[in-house]
């Protein structure tokens, strides 16, 4: 049991200054900025979770702390992307603004959506097995690695295979917007 603290232990600490290390100058001093800790905390469930304590252990150590840094890296970039999303200003989109109520939505308005749904499906069965086992594990996970090592799928390029997947349901569900069918 001491064995694994201290192995768990020096892999926390040596991470805790690369991410002191990488959050440096990112955001500084601006509310919402990741605090390296839980930095550390995410990116060592992140790696729990898509790796076994074996295969932590067997790696070298230079190899493990790659892995950990691009790890601690991703997650930084997504709070980035996650807070522009949420930054975005509705009113520079040329839509004109749309008036909440407590109605419920328009009956065109269910329509679209359940024809959406119903797109998703003819694509997602138009897959082979093994990438709908992918992207629906990706879906659930919100992990590539741990889609990858559940599926025993894709060998290589993970997530260009994702990104094609992506872009394909994205195609399919352009063709039900507006413009496409009136153009």
């Amino acid at each position: 049991m001491d064995g694994r603290d201290e192995f768990y232990e020096s892999l926390r600490t040596e991470m805790a200054m690369r991410a002191r290390l990488l959050l440096a100058g990112k955001s500084r001093g601006k509310a919402g900025q990741m605090l390296p800790d839980d930095l550390v905390q995410e990116a060592m469930a992140k790696l729990m979770t898509a790796y076994d304590d074996a295969s932590l252990r067997e790696r070298p150590f230079n190899q493990l702390m790659a892995l950990a840094y691009r790890t601690m890296r991703n997650l930084v970039i997504d709070q980035g992307r996650k807070k522009g999303a949420y930054l975005e200003d509705r009113r520079d989109d040329d839509e004109p603004a749309r008036i909440v109520t407590d109605e419920g939505p328009l009956a065109d308005e269910l329509l679209g959506a359940g024809q959406r749904v119903e797109r998703v499906r003819e694509e997602l069965s138009r897959l082979a097995p093994e990438e709908r086992c992918f992207l629906t594990q990706v879906m659930q996970t919100d992990s590539v690695p741990a889609a990858q090592k559940h599926c025993g799928w894709p060998p290589k390029s993970p997530y260009y295979v994702l990104k094609r997947l992506l872009t394909r349901l994205r195609h399919a569900l352009r063709e039900l917007e507006p413009e496409a069918i009136g153009g």
